[in-house]
């Protein structure tokens, strides 16, 4: 598992499956896995990157905090749950 097959998902995949990718990495990628609640915010922060608004913030779920606040930069979403592999492997135009 790990980089190589989140790449492989996702390269394979539409904007419409990157939902299922996200989702998929966020439980079964992730040790210890991250609750579905986040697959939302994670996409948010893919586009955001891949826009190159990684610097924007972006509102967590209710008790989610990120260095003690509600909010966090998209760049820093996608480097902690190592969303990389993603945003290596798909279209730019098709995350838009």
């Amino acid at each position: 598992m790990g980089y190589s097959t989140l790449y492989d998902m996702a390269s394979q995949g539409t904007k419409a499956d990157l939902e299922r990718v996200v989702s998929w990495h966020l439980t079964a990628n992730c040790y210890p896995p991250v609750p579905a609640i986040m697959v939302p915010v994670c996409i948010e922060a893919i586009d955001k990157v891949i826009c190159e608004e990684g610097s924007d913030y972006i509102d967590l779920p209710e008790g989610v905090l990120y260095k003690g606040d509600t909010s966090a930069p998209a760049w820093a979403i996608v480097d902690n749950y190592r969303l990389g592999a993603i945003l290596d492997a798909i279209d730019p135009e098709v995350a838009v």
